[in-house]
């Protein structure tokens, strides 16, 4: 079995995200990270730098251009 591919993370990889596998935590955290990003509520609204993360794995995903612009 695949591992979480998250930073210093040692858990078996349940599912993945932008195609990087992920443990079920860290895969829940960027979920709901993401809701806050996608929000329709303006105050809830996250900015795309905030989302630490995702920011985690961006440079593994294939849509790393945006992230890479940092």
């Amino acid at each position: 079995m695949k591992k979480c591919c998250y930073p210093n993370c040692k858990d078996d990889a349940t599912s993945t995200w932008a195609l990087v596998p992920l443990c079920i935590h860290h895969h829940k955290s960027i979920e709901e990270e993401t809701d806050r990003y996608y929000t329709e509520d303006k105050a809830q609204r996250i900015p795309y730098k905030a989302r630490e993360n995702y920011m985690a794995i961006v440079k593994q995903t294939p849509f790393k251009t945006k992230g890479a612009q940092l």
